[in-house]
């Protein structure tokens, strides 16, 4: 949206303060008449409590040139002579004041002890006694099938074991 300059009545942007064209004052831009024309942005900034954490604008603080600020009024530096010289009576001198107590001492910082572990899940060892007595039954099986390649059975074998050796 635009409004137009009074003066020299050129389209300027809707937030502009000067004319684009001719550097006059523009009016501040009006509202729609109705809520209906308005986005749902132009909405919520032209209502700021609608905000939660917009801040609400701050008004310009840069001093006026056309009416600076007087400086305050020095107050009245009273002479010497006008003051009147108190009789010299001895005043005791300050008490020494006590050092305030230690502060107590903090403990070292330490954590808080860890929640309870639960314990690892002990693995069984089913797996490895089974392929245990695979391999040994593979072995026995070989070493039966060499033996009766070479034509040696079982029974003699076991008998010449029993015997002693000459």
């Amino acid at each position: 949206m635009s409004h137009l300059c009074p003066a020299c009545h050129s389209e300027n942007a809707r937030d502009a303060t000067v004319c684009a064209h001719c550097a006059a004052a523009l009016p501040p831009p009006q509202p729609p008449s109705s809520p209906q024309r308005m986005s749902l942005l132009e909405q919520a900034m032209a209502k700021p409590e609608a905000m939660p954490f917009a801040k609400p604008a701050a008004a310009p603080t840069a001093p006026s040139m056309a009416s600076p600020v007087p400086p305050p009024p020095a107050a009245p530096v009273p002479s010497p002579e006008a003051t009147p010289v108190a009789a010299a009576s001895p005043t005791p001198p300050p008490a020494p004041v006590a050092p305030p107590p230690p502060a107590p001492a903090k403990p070292a910082f330490s954590m808080p002890p860890l929640p309870p572990q639960p314990r690892p899940r002990r693995r069984s060892r089913a797996p490895w006694v089974l392929a245990i007595v695979m391999m040994l039954g593979l072995i026995a099986a070989v070493g039966y099938e060499a033996l009766q390649a070479n034509g040696i059975s079982l029974s003699s074998l076991l008998s010449s074991l029993r015997s002693p050796a000459p």
